[in-house]
């Protein structure tokens, strides 16, 4: 029951939710960026290619977003909506809310700052855009002319396990703590986009490196995880001050908080 329940509400929000966008888009005049997902392709999908290939979602989220764009492209043939559908593939940022359902990256970082334990699915390969460079995709997609699919992510492929492994490093964490296991059946193991209409279309190259973006990402969890360590009394706050790396700046505008009494950025 609990299951079906939050399948219910996953239909409901992108299905549901999505129409009630166009019909406002419709009334209002204006362009719609519908923001898909590159899990519509699937694994069982040859290429995750915009241009030629269908579609083989096989889970429910992969689902409700093909079928988003079904809604999107309905509209666009029947209503004259302007439109462009966006297929992002692994989209991150160092600020992002930390959970066991959020991307690798963020869930690698946090659990290694933390000594925890991160389980890598043997042979997986991605590639990882930052949030500043999917911002610009995102803006640069309204201004485009015609309806048109579009992957956006980072050319930069890597293997999970190097991920990883340059996380450790970067962490000063204990190679260990890294556990290769067997991809789930519902997911995919190598996801590689075409990104010509990215470049083409939008425009749009990646301005942040895997590297940099690692740095940013382990830098913000490492002074998480240390504030967390003075807080519970594992640590005295002047040695957590010493033992602070500098954050690397970053070109976008990022908002500050307070962490556990400690200002983050």
């Amino acid at each position: 029951a609990a299951i079906g329940a939050r399948h219910n509400v996953l239909i409901t929000t992108n299905l549901a939710g999505m129409n009630n966008v166009l019909q406002l888009c419709k009334r209002a005049e204006c362009m719609c960026v519908y923001f898909s997902s590159s899990e519509v392709y699937g694994p069982a999908c040859d290429s995750m290619d915009d241009s030629i290939a269908i579609p083989k979602p096989n889970n429910r989220y992969g689902l409700s977003k093909w079928l988003g764009e079904q809604l999107v492209e309905y509209e666009v043939r029947n209503s004259g909506l302007q439109a462009v559908t966006l297929r992002p593939c692994m989209i991150y940022d160092e600020a992002e809310d930390v959970g066991e359902h959020r991307s690798a990256m963020i869930r690698f970082a946090s659990n290694l700052a933390r000594g925890r334990p991160i389980e890598v699915h043997r042979g997986s390969a991605r590639g990882w855009m930052h949030v500043s460079d999917a911002a610009r995709a995102i803006e640069a997609a309204a201004h485009v002319q015609g309806y048109a699919t579009i992957n956006i992510g980072h050319p930069q492929i890597v293997l999970m396990a190097d991920l990883a492994a340059s996380m450790v490093t970067a962490l000063r964490a204990e190679p260990a703590l890294v556990r290769t296991v067997h991809i789930p059946g519902q997911m995919t193991l190598v996801k590689r986009p075409t990104l010509e209409k990215q470049r083409l279309l939008l425009g749009i190259e990646p301005w942040i490196s895997l590297e940099e973006g690692v740095q940013r990402v382990c830098a913000v969890q490492s002074r998480m995880a240390a504030a967390e360590a003075v807080k519970n009394g594992h640590v005295a706050a002047p040695l957590l001050k010493a033992s602070l790396a500098p954050i690397p700046p970053r070109l976008d505008p990022i908002p500050s908080f307070e962490t556990n009494g400690y200002h983050v950025r």
